[in-house]
């Protein structure tokens, strides 16, 4: 898939794009980005680490892990949104991401001749999964470093990936600063269903830009 293939999803009247808060069409092109360009970026992390994985799996070091490949994210995997129900979704719905805009205040730099400029807040949430998880501690920790890796990739393809669309398909003038957040410090192991079932390791990564968006004056 590309950006041209996508791109109609947002409104192109750019009277559209440079006037209200802008919440909607920063949040929207950058899920389509991601849409188009993550999981093949995913699959270049896979690559740059195989060897490493490897090397790692030959020392001696974490048991039962080898190479670890991050899974391709599913096209209907990719949310716009706040997405709570996602804590009690089945398996089959992760890996996941999840984009939203939702942060807005007045930027230092105003452009009072033709409007002003403002720094949107847009968040890229994600979730990685491993199992099902045997019951026994060597396999819980296996499973642990598996997701844990699964997620530090994921969370760098977002990372390289919206670096690439600075403009976000010129929803927003510019990136302002790198990303703040990272990876959670923790796990959680559940059954793929309550109270039964097979378990599974999740882990979660979110990633906050500041965005700054020109517009002009109605």
């Amino acid at each position: 898939m590309e950006l041209a293939d996508i791109t109609r999803a947002i409104p192109g009247d750019p009277r559209y794009l440079q006037t209200g808060i802008g919440f909607e069409p920063a949040s929207r092109a950058a899920r389509l980005i991601l849409l188009a360009q993550l999981n093949k970026e995913i699959e270049a992390q896979n690559l740059r680490w195989r060897d490493a994985d490897l090397e790692l799996d030959a020392l001696g070091l974490d048991p039962g892990v080898g190479y670890v490949e991050a899974q391709p994210i599913e096209t209907r995997d990719f949310h716009e949104g706040p997405k709570k129900s996602l804590i009690e979704a089945p398996p089959e719905r992760f890996p996941n991401v999840t984009v939203m805009a939702y942060m807005t205040v007045p930027s230092a730099s105003q452009f009072i001749d033709q409007g002003g400029s403002s720094d949107i807040t847009l968040f890229v949430e994600a979730m990685a999964i491993s199992g099902p998880v045997p019951d026994t501690d060597d396999m819980k920790m296996a499973h642990e470093t598996i997701v844990h890796r699964r997620i530090q990739r994921m969370t760098d393809a977002i990372a390289i990936v919206i670096e690439r669309n600075p403009t976000l398909l010129g929803t927003i003038h510019e990136l302002k600063t790198p990303p703040r957040g990272g990876v959670g410090n923790s796990t959680w192991l559940r059954p793929k269903s309550a109270g039964a079932g097979p378990k599974y390791i999740w882990h979660g990564s979110r990633l906050q830009y500041t965005t700054t968006r020109h517009h002009a004056n109605p």
